[in-house]
């Protein structure tokens, strides 16, 4: 993402290595499944710290961000139809 916000910082950090250890584990040939799934845990647990837990500023940076709002246009009339 081009405009991480500085509070965003651990959530993106953990989504790297989770993927950096699945490209690891495939380059390999290697099950690390368990660790990536506790990676996962971890980094849903992260997400709903980070994200639960805004502050007014920081959810307007959010709903300023340009690439969330694309994300919003395109998935608005998915989530209009369920």
């Amino acid at each position: 993402m081009s405009s991480e916000q500085e509070f965003e910082k651990p959530v993106i950090e953990l989504r790297q290595k989770i993927t950096d250890l699945r490209t690891f584990a495939q380059e390999r040939d290697l099950d690390l499944s368990s660790e990536i799934k506790k990676m996962e845990h971890r980094l849903a647990e992260l997400e709903e710290t980070v994200y639960g837990n805004l502050q007014p500023w920081e959810r307007v940076q959010i709903a300023r961000d340009h690439e969330r709002q694309l994300l919003w246009i395109m998935w608005k009339p998915f989530l209009m139809i369920s």
